[in-house]
């Protein structure tokens, strides 16, 4: 460590209202350009009416009306280059207390006194009600300010409930401790769950303490989550895979081994209550439709809806439809159907997959012809191998699902699976749940086309040819399924459905679909 030098001094400015987690990056990235320069750190904190100064319990007096030359001004991401450029300024400077003004938030701007950094703020763990033979994991759910911020993103109910679904896969018997600074709000989302203890109001320091306790972590895009996770690290931190979209763009501040969520979940989807509660009760099975509204040319979601209470078998599971906009013939009378707001079909997919131990996957395009079971869907099909020359090829104009399918079925060959097939059919699916959880892990897919790809050549069981139960037109002889285009959808198709299907469904609207 270089001799302190008597003529320099380094003054972390912390920003006008900073919380205590940001005050605690910024007086970290102080600590670490001390230590490189060899010169004395001190700090200044600005009265605020929004904030109170929150380092006192780490032995960290308030200092305010430090007098100092601020020579360096970065209000944004955090790096190691950012530090560079402190450090630069601050030997610089030509006065001898040099002041710095930036959230510095990013491990990187003190990984070279990241020991220092633990021991400046250690805390004593909380002393938790663990049941028996339980792995303590925190749950950190950031509400606050972040509720009606212009610009700041909430984490949503659906990656709370994923990445404590990818913590019951990873980690032995785990009990949730959620942290919150809205712990009414934790309760009603988590009512259902007996693995989860929501924590009563506490002061900043016993909710780190709290976190400090756990062995593992699922946080929200906030600095104080973040701390609670670094300080406490003793196993995976699941952390959201964008921070904030609009503020940051791409940029994750958190490190490299931390799980990022690869799943787009930051946007803020209407989930109606029956929803979180269908996740929560663990329901055997569940019918899906992804419903992209603006995309439909004709009435296909009712009608396909109709040939499920036609001739599908089960007559009880509940119908999820999560999609862009509410079809206007919906009733709300119905207890069966279930209406959610999706922003994209990616997060269709991985709240659908979830729903159920097993879902049945329908697009508004499929229709059933005659009578089916589960058993039939289970079945695995595929429409021939896959061309040669796939996976090199490249696209005058790629879009993203091609890139997907390439991306996978390359990945699926490194891991052995050179016998490809065409698993896309364009008839219902059958997905379970875990295995379609640890597909989205391992592979990250957020269309239809790759997620058929990577789900089916991993579980191949009793797959075989498609053959002849499929039709894209009348007549429809014997098939079970139907399957069509957009440039499919004939008069001739319209009428020949309305014929096999005449009658409304108990959810439907009683008004005619025309022609």
């Amino acid at each position: 460590m270089p001799a302190k030098r008597s003529d320099k001094v380094v003054v972390t400015r912390f920003l006008k209202d900073a919380g205590v987690g940001n005050q605690m990056h910024q007086f970290a990235a102080g600590m670490a350009i001390a230590k490189r320069l060899g010169i004395e750190h001190q700090w200044d904190w600005e009265p605020s009416e929004l904030r109170e100064f929150g380092l006192e319990p780490f032995g960290i007096e308030k200092r305010e009306g430090t007098e100092c030359e601020t020579v360096f001004y970065k209000v944004g991401k955090g790096s190691t280059a950012l530090l560079d450029l402190a450090c630069e300024a601050v030997l610089a400077c030509k006065s001898r207390k040099a002041g710095v003004y930036s959230p510095f938030q990013s491990e990187e701007c003190f990984a070279e006194v990241a020991d220092e950094v633990r021991e400046q703020f250690k805390l004593e763990p909380l002393e938790l009600e663990i049941p028996d033979g339980k792995t303590p994991v925190a749950v950190h759910v950031r509400r606050g300010d972040y509720v009606h911020h212009p610009w700041l993103d909430i984490t949503t109910t659906g990656y709370f409930f994923n990445g404590m679904g990818y913590m019951r896969r990873k980690v032995k018997d785990p009990h949730f401790f959620v942290v919150s600074d809205d712990p009414e709000h934790c309760t009603r989302m988590f009512s259902r769950s007996r693995d989860v203890t929501v924590m009563p109001p506490q002061t900043e320091i016993d909710a780190l303490r709290t976190m400090v306790a756990c062995k593992a972590h699922v946080i929200s895009n906030s600095t104080f989550g973040w701390f609670g996770a670094w300080l406490g690290e003793d196993g995976p931190v699941v952390v959201p895979s964008l921070w904030h979209r609009h503020t940051y763009n791409d940029w994750r501040p958190v490190p490299d081994r931390w799980v990022k969520m690869p799943l787009d979940l930051l946007y803020k989807p209407n989930l109606i209550p029956a929803l979180v509660e269908r996740i929560e009760e663990d329901i055997p099975r569940a019918i899906v439709y992804p419903w992209k509204a603006a995309s439909a040319r004709w009435e296909e979601l009712r009608v396909s809806m109709r040939s499920v209470n036609t001739f599908f078998e089960d007559k009880e599971c509940p119908i999820f439809i999560l999609g862009t906009d509410r079809p206007g013939w919906l009733l709300f009378k119905d207890s069966r159907v279930h209406y959610a707001s999706m922003w994209s079909y990616a997060e269709s997919l991985t709240t659908g997959v979830r729903l159920a131990r097993k879902v049945l996957w329908m697009n508004d395009d499929i229709c059933f012809l005659k009578p089916t079971t589960w058993e039939d869907c289970a079945v695995p099909k595929y429409v021939g191998e896959i061309a040669d020359g796939v996976l090199t090829k490249k696209e005058d104009k790629p879009n993203g699902w091609k890139v997907g399918v390439i991306k996978v079925l390359n990945k699926l060959k490194g891991m052995g699976y050179t016998d490809q097939k065409n698993y896309s059919t364009h008839t219902p699916y059958v997905y379970e749940r875990e295995k379609a959880l640890d597909i989205l892990d391992e592979f990250g897919v957020f269309e239809k086309f790759p997620m058929e790809q990577a789900y089916f050549h991993i579980h191949s069981e009793g797959s075989r040819p498609l053959g002849k139960e499929q039709v894209w037109k009348p007549p429809f002889g014997d098939a079970r399924y139907l399957g069509y285009t957009n440039d499919m959808l004939t008069p001739e198709l319209k009428a020949a459905l309305l014929e096999l299907l005449p009658d409304c469904s108990p959810w439907e609207l009683d008004r005619p679909i025309r022609v």
